[in-house]
């Protein structure tokens, strides 16, 4: 078989190009359908206080986050209808699941960590006036988009750390078991000193809503 580039010639064995031709044909399948062995989680966070709106990326779990995602596949349920997180960080007054706002600007996150290093307000932070949740999706990926809202006036000070908690287990389940979740669990960190966003002073004048948006897609 012989076929022209410009005013040069080539004969190529059919057999070959159709192996080339097959080999182009299924990264193109591949490519288009994205189907992967590898599923990745990211996180995208913005703010909104008054007029100002940051949008911000990364996703910082630690390990219990590992365990919430392990434990879906290996449970037999996740309990009763409490237990489910997105139920219960809908259920007023958040006594499951929340989020809460530091002012640490210097502590990198690791795995170990349980709680915000500053919290803003005592205990794990003050909890939010309002929460909200949804979900969407494209042909490749699928999320969950977590809100908490701080009436104006109710937090002060400078958004150094972020963290999100969720009601879900501090261990990894027997395969098969129902695990035992525990109420506010820290699930995942964003912050100033691992370079996820710049400080932000909050306007006392404005209300402060917090998005949080887990997106899971094939690699």
């Amino acid at each position: 078989m012989t076929f022209q580039i410009g005013k040069y010639k080539f004969k190529v064995a059919p057999l070959l190009l159709k192996a080339v031709y097959d080999k182009i044909k299924i990264r193109r399948t591949n490519t288009e359908t994205k189907v992967t062995d590898k599923i990745i989680i990211t996180g995208e966070v913005w703010f909104k206080n008054g007029d100002k709106e940051t949008r911000h990326f990364r996703n910082h779990f630690v390990l219990y986050g590992l365990f919430a995602c392990a434990n879906w596949f290996a449970a037999t349920n996740l309990g009763t209808a409490s237990d489910v997180p997105a139920r219960a960080w809908a259920t007023s007054p958040f006594t499951y699941g929340t989020m809460t706002l530091g002012t640490n600007t210097t502590t990198p996150t690791v795995a170990s960590m349980t709680a915000l290093v500053a919290p803003i307000g005592s205990g794990i932070g003050t909890i939010p006036n309002s929460q909200a949740g949804s979900t969407g999706s494209t042909s490749t990926s699928a999320w969950a988009l977590y809100t908490a809202t701080w009436n104006a006036g109710t937090i002060t000070g400078t958004v150094g750390e972020v963290g999100l908690f969720l009601n879900i287990s501090t261990s990894l389940v027997t395969f098969g078991a129902t695990p035992s979740v525990t109420a506010r669990t820290f699930a995942s960190r964003l912050s100033v000193a691992d370079g996820d966003f710049t400080a932000q002073a909050i306007n006392t004048s404005y209300a402060f809503t917090a998005n949080w948006q887990l997106t899971f897609s094939f690699a």
